[in-house]
């Protein structure tokens, strides 16, 4: 039963939030109003029936003296006192037409001698209820009139009683009136009520709804959206926690499409790392045998006046294609890396020494920005030499002469940050995603294999860092290597 009570209503109750908000507002300003109507009601109906009651207590009052000084002077004048008596029921009823229905006058003995209806003697004697000693008494009443008895005294002496009927239909026609003003009252108050829920609703709602619309939009692949925080209670505080968790999706989103492009590329070197293993291999022992059988021809034929002409060129070739594979075998085997804690600024003045000349010829002003000797580390300092090297190598063939390589390091956060700047020729957009794969190169066939930064990625990687590059066309390029300063 229950179960079945609470699926109808369930079912008959709206399912937006500002219709229930509406709804709900208009249920209990309807009953707090009709509640609070009834109080009122019933409060003002008691002041003037109590109203009703002293002023006819007033009448009755005024009514019982007229009738005391009847009594004493037809006592005194020994006249009958009927005459007068009824003579002052005529003139009272005709004052007080609209408010008294019927008067009585008892004597001491309760019995009836004046009245204003004739038809009240042909009636049975009047039994007297117990009566208040020397005030008025309520004795009747009912929907609509109110009876009241007076014993009719002087100090010491009771002269008779007086009975009056009050009409309560102009107080029960003013209660009326009171009810149909509070229950029109209690209509425009529900009604301006319930307009005024419904704009709070919709102005409450308006906010949720910008929220949800916000929350739809959002997708696998999209985090943005429009939403501003334009109020401080808590669905403001909603939209600030609603925009702090879009922001770190979208970071999030970003960071796990870079793990899955770092992912692919290390697949990628995985893959071609094992291919040029097995082909270097295969190269490189025909390369030995060439060599030796070249070894042979240059004793034999050194003094041929033609032998340099094509000897040379044998060795120049055979050297090239062995330093490749030298690089080929580098690059496809687990580095057997030997970590010691060594200083950042002894690395990279190595490296910078290695490339002096090459610095000196083509002009070339090196800027070392801080570089402290305090920066130390837990590397291997051969490799992160010929990462360096690397680096300075590509800058320096970037640049041409009269060119700007800045280098400055930094500690940020446990690893040491190292840029290197160069002022050449840049990396053009469309390249610059594909730097780091082997055999990838902009420079002519004699200057690079392709494989000086895949290698030095690597490196860097094996020492659980990371190589970022910027570079702008014709203004430079900018390497930042990032080395934890512990081993992890």
């Amino acid at each position: 039963m229950a179960g079945t009570i609470k699926h109808t209503l369930t079912r008959w109750l709206p399912e937006k939030l500002e219709s229930k908000f509406i709804l709900t507002a208009i249920c209990s300003i309807l009953f707090v109003g009709c509640i609070g109507g009834i109080v009122i009601y019933q409060y003002e109906k008691q002041q003037m029936l109590h109203f009703a009651e002293i002023e006819n207590k007033k009448i009755m009052q005024t009514i019982g003296l007229t009738f005391t000084h009847i009594f004493i002077y037809s006592y005194i004048n020994r006249v009958h006192k009927e005459e007068y008596l009824e003579s002052s029921i005529r003139q009272l009823m005709k004052i007080n037409k609209n408010q008294i229905d019927g008067i009585q006058v008892f004597d001491k003995t309760q019995k009836l001698i004046a009245s204003n209806r004739l038809a009240d003697f042909a009636k049975p004697p009047y039994q007297f209820p117990p009566l208040k000693k020397h005030d008025i008494s309520i004795i009747s009443n009912g929907p609509a009139n109110m009876s009241m008895i007076l014993p009719l005294h002087t100090a010491a002496k009771i002269w008779g009683f007086v009975k009056v009927s009050f009409n309560l239909t102009p107080h029960l026609f003013l209660i009326k009136s009171l009810y149909l003003k509070i229950i029109s009252g209690v209509f425009v108050f529900v009604l301006l009520s319930a307009i005024f829920s419904a704009f709070v609703a919709r102005k409450l709602a308006k906010p949720i709804k910008a929220l949800s619309g916000a929350m739809e939009a959002i997708g696998p692949k999209n985090f943005e959206h429009e939403l501003k925080v334009d109020r401080n209670d808590e669905i403001g505080k909603l939209q600030e926690k609603f925009i702090d968790l879009m922001q770190r999706l979208k970071l999030a989103a970003k960071q796990e499409n870079k793990l899955f492009k770092q992912v692919m590329h290390a697949e990628k070197l995985a893959a071609i790392g094992t291919l040029t293993a097995g082909v270097a291999h295969e190269i490189n022992n025909p390369i030995t045998g060439m060599e030796s059988c070249l070894s042979h021809l240059k004793k034999k034929y050194v003094q041929e006046p033609s032998s340099d002409r094509y000897i040379k060129p044998i060795e120049h070739a055979l050297a090239h294609i062995k330093k490749v594979v030298g690089n080929l075998l580098e690059y496809s085997r687990k580095g057997d890396y030997e970590f010691s804690q060594v200083q950042l600024e002894n690395i990279i003045s190595k490296a910078l020494t290695l490339v002096d000349f090459r610095i000196r010829k083509q002009n070339i002003k090196v800027n070392l920005v801080s570089t402290p000797s305090s920066i130390t580390g837990f590397w291997d300092p051969q490799y992160l030499e010929q990462v360096f090297l690397n680096l300075f190598i590509n800058a320096i063939d970037a640049m041409g002469e009269n060119g700007n390589l800045t280098v400055s390091s930094s500690v940020e956060n446990g690893y040491a940050v190292i840029t290197v700047i160069d002022s050449g020729s840049g990396i053009k957009n469309e390249d610059i995603g594909n730097i780091f794969v082997p055999f990838f190169t902009t420079k002519t066939q004699d200057k690079g294999t392709g494989l000086g930064l895949a290698v030095s990625l690597k490196i860097i990687q094996d020492h659980k860092g990371d190589i970022q590059v910027v570079s702008t066309s014709d203004v430079g390029t900018i390497f930042t290597v990032s080395l934890p300063l512990t081993k992890e």
